[in-house]
């Protein structure tokens, strides 16, 4: 496990975020059906610069490979059907998540209300397992608790501003921070670059 949830924050990660929010305004998105995940995903899901690739590589100090590399955008309306849960049972897997929302205001301020809850279950604690994951009564009662906020408590916060990458690791219980999405447009939404990356 790399240091924790929050492997690292980075501002700036692109050295010209405009041309990849462009990049994202201008490929094609479907639906995605169901489950825990808002929006529409692009249905390029190797989306892979040099750039990407080299940084990826630097920020890591063993080996890692993307596996999978997409936009996803979420606007406001879009349902999901769970709410807090953990993406994966490996905890040799990453995510890097990079904000490409803009600000909607004229000033200088790169911030806005969105970004990532971590949580802790009241009987499961942080972070799923393997063990977990294949164990029906903990899926039951994780598909049970997914939006009652009873059964956890928040205990990490993680702000997104445009062009920061948060790399984090998705076996953590975790949630966004709006429910559901922003904006009527990709124009102006929840707009992210997607990145999964594993341990080689």
């Amino acid at each position: 496990m790399a240091n924790g949830p929050i492997y690292d924050s980075i501002l700036n990660f692109y050295n010209d975020p405009d041309t990849i929010y462009k990049n994202a305004l201008n490929s094609k998105y479907e639906r995605i059906p169901g489950g825990p995940y808002l929006g529409r995903d692009t249905l390029d899901t190797m989306i892979v610069t040099d750039e990407l690739k080299n940084k990826v590589a630097t920020y890591f100090p063993f080996p890692v490979k993307i596996v999978k590399s997409r936009y996803r955008y979420a606007i406001e309306g879009d349902s999901l059907l769970s709410y807090i849960h953990c993406d994966q049972e490996k905890q040799e897997n990453w995510h890097i998540l990079i904000s490409l929302t803009k600000p909607q205001s004229d000033n200088n301020d790169t911030s806005y209300d969105d970004g990532l809850y971590l949580w802790e279950h009241v009987k499961y604690g942080k972070y799923c397992t393997e063990k977990q994951l294949k164990d029906n009564n903990f899926m039951k009662d994780l598909v049970k608790d997914t939006q009652n906020l009873y059964k956890w408590k928040l205990w990490h916060t993680e702000p997104y501003e445009y062009n920061k990458a948060v790399i984090v690791n998705y076996s953590y219980f975790h949630s966004s921070i709006p429910i559901t999405g922003f904006g009527d447009s990709i124009n102006n939404s929840r707009l992210l670059h997607i990145i999964e990356v594993a341990k080689m």
